[in-house]
């Protein structure tokens, strides 16, 4: 609840601050630049945390997590 109020006043500074500067035009290609950045990143972070969860899931069958836990 606390995070949606803070990106929400960020937005609407964001906005308010743009409309003020006169390059509401410059926010939409903003946006969508940003947000396609953080469809990037997600998904390479997903594709990490698959890898890494794969790899200890075979060491958990392997047997190989009990010597580590050691």
């Amino acid at each position: 609840m606390v995070m949606g109020m803070i990106w929400m006043v960020l937005v609407v500074t964001a906005v308010i601050a743009a409309a003020l500067e006169g390059n509401l035009g410059a926010l939409s290609p903003a946006v969508m630049e940003g947000a396609s950045s953080a469809i990037r990143l997600a998904l390479s972070l997903a594709g990490a945390l698959c890898l890494w969860s794969a790899l200890a899931k075979l060491m958990e069958k392997a047997g190989a997590l009990r010597g580590l836990a050691r």
